[in-house]
């Protein structure tokens, strides 16, 4: 029986009719939004309803086994029994009188089962699975999951507090190409990647690995809430006026919501980045060659003028050139020119056409190990 509380009238947001059904042909989602707008729950709950086998994807090892540690608790002193529930099922269940529990296998791993009203077990399958990104990265060449239709990465972008590898976007496409195998050689459907996030940082290694940052730069500069390049879908989760107008009379949005972390939270704003420094034109006229940048598959090239370096991809020629594949490249980079163009950023001397360019030479050190 549905709960009182439940809504189902466009108040919170709906992956099945705002996201997945816009989007048939595509097969990665990145919808970003402020918090409390339901993005986990809504996931979850298209699986459910849907009966579809799914993969929900935490950072750590620690993540899983929070979200599996409910039960119930017997308090000695008291002699008193406690039940409590970690998992993003919770709330799903009291909505729906669902009984789905997470339980641990070991660490980094679990998964949901189903289970009666009398807590009997109803099934020895689960309905999905749990799986610390860090643990099974490790993992190559297992089976048993194609008939998985969705992985779910939940929290994608980091808090600032955490501690990311700028390799965990490559973790996790290695983990989806793991899943995916040949199902789609196979007849079957693709396998979708649903990742939600807050609107934490837009430099995070999911972003970098799809070679998406600069898009959502671009989307957010333009006023664009959804685009979709390469079968990758991304939103940015536009306010509901009515969820909007009853979260502004909450004390905490008094008090935050013209703060760095209330712009973030309740304005779905990536205000921890700055973007003051990209400058989409700039006139090279008379500008001077400085260095050049060879990173992945682009080549940077740093010009100055007046005093001003400013960092595009239109050509020049210099002897200052650096090739990031290589280490001692990277150190000879980092000191030789990153530590006056990080004072140039400092004093407002340093301007870039992307974003990713500024994202490289200010934050080297959190690409690369110097």
């Amino acid at each position: 029986m549905l709960s009182e509380y439940y809504r189902d009238d466009g108040f919170y947001y709906d992956v099945e009719k705002d996201t997945l059904n816009k989007y048939p042909d595509a097969w990665c989602f990145l919808v970003v939004g402020a918090r409390n707008r339901g993005k986990t729950y809504s996931g979850l709950k298209y699986q459910k309803i849907n009966k579809r086998k799914f993969i929900f994807i935490k950072r750590t090892n620690l993540d899983v086994n929070n979200l599996c540690a409910g039960g119930s608790v017997h308090n000695k002193r008291t002699d008193t029994d406690f039940d409590f529930d970690l998992s993003p099922f919770a709330d799903l269940n009291d909505d729906f009188g669902w009984n789905v529990k997470a339980n641990k296998i070991f660490d980094g791993l679990g998964g949901f089962w189903d289970y009666g009203p009398d807590d009997e077990l109803l099934s020895r399958s689960p309905i999905g699975f749990i799986f610390s990104l860090n643990r099974v990265s490790k993992f190559k060449g297992f089976g048993g999951l194609r008939e998985c239709t969705e992985m779910i990465f939940d929290e994608f972008i980091a808090s600032p507090w955490e501690r990311v590898s700028h390799e965990e976007g490559n973790q996790l496409m290695d983990l989806y190409k793991t899943v995916a195998r040949d199902r789609e050689l196979r007849g079957l459907e693709k396998l979708r990647l649903i990742c939600f996030a807050n609107a934490n940082d837009i430099s995070n290694p999911l972003f970098n690995t799809l070679e998406v940052t600069d898009i959502v730069a671009n989307m957010i500069a333009e006023g664009i809430s959804e685009t979709c390049v390469r079968g990758i879908v991304i939103q940015l989760l536009p306010d509901n006026p009515e969820f909007y107008e009853k979260e502004s009379q909450t004390a905490i949005y008094q008090a935050m919501h013209n703060t760095t972390w209330g712009r973030m939270a309740f304005d779905n704003q990536f205000s921890r980045n700055d973007f003051s420094v990209i400058k989409k034109k700039f006139n090279l006229n008379h500008a001077h060659p400085e260095f050049i940048v060879h990173y992945n598959n682009e080549t940077y090239y740093t010009w100055s003028k007046d005093g001003i370096y400013y960092t595009c991809t239109s050509k020049h020629k210099s002897k200052r050139e650096y090739d990031l594949s290589s280490e001692g490249d990277r150190r000879r980079l980092y000191y030789r020119e990153l530590l006056n163009m990080k004072d140039a950023v400092t004093e407002g001397r340093a301007y870039f056409k992307e974003y990713r360019m500024y994202d490289l030479f200010f934050h080297f050190r959190d690409f690369y190990k110097i």
